[in-house]
């Protein structure tokens, strides 16, 4: 059996986190696009990065499965960033993500995941110490059941920009056909 070594390129979270470190510069846009990172690797990166508002995070195309190493976009990720009132949280700024994933999320864990991050009034969100997730895009490889994921359009309604999307095809539909997109900005909601 070939050795993790041979089959996956280095990781770059170590580097990544010690330049974060070393620049100790505030970083707002993360956008983590088809890195050899597992899930834990992800999280690892994103604690130390409590500034994040928009984040990004992309399986790579390639991924070999000689050996047993989680993707990046995974349950796992999901359930790390679920925000638990009182608990201190993983990337409490929050406001845009973006999962691209290769493989299948438990969608329960996914929508979890986005409501808890949903906190509409300023107040609440002040309170609780993190910031309202107001967008969210989807995308997956393979089709999906709708059904799964209906929980989202009440989130649109309220005022949530949700989009989920199947890549193999480019297949995208809204929950709300009729909102605009272009009269969606982060700033004023």
């Amino acid at each position: 059996m070939a050795s993790e070594r041979e089959t996956f390129p280095p990781s770059p979270s170590g580097a990544i986190c010690d330049f974060l470190h070393r620049s100790k510069c505030t970083l707002t846009v993360l956008e983590l696009k088809g890195l050899s990172m597992t899930d834990e690797e992800v999280i690892s990166l994103l604690t130390s990065v409590p500034s994040v508002k928009e984040l990004t995070v992309k399986d790579p195309s390639q991924w070999k499965k000689r050996v047993n190493r989680s993707l990046p976009v995974s349950t796992h990720l999901c359930q790390s960033l679920i925000f638990a009132n009182g608990d201190s949280c993983l990337v409490p700024n929050l406001c845009s993500l973006t999962l691209k994933a290769r493989t299948d999320i438990d969608p329960k864990v996914l929508i979890s995941t986005i409501e808890s991050r949903w906190l509409p009034g300023a107040n609440d969100a002040s309170k609780a110490g993190v910031s309202c997730l107001r967008s969210v895009e989807l995308f997956f490889t393979r089709p999906f059941n709708k059904v799964d994921h209906l929980p989202l359009e009440s989130l649109e309604e309220a005022g949530m920009r949700v989009a989920v999307k199947t890549e193999w095809d480019e297949e995208e539909f809204w929950f709300a056909s009729d909102s605009d997109d272009a009269d969606w900005n982060m700033d004023d909601n």
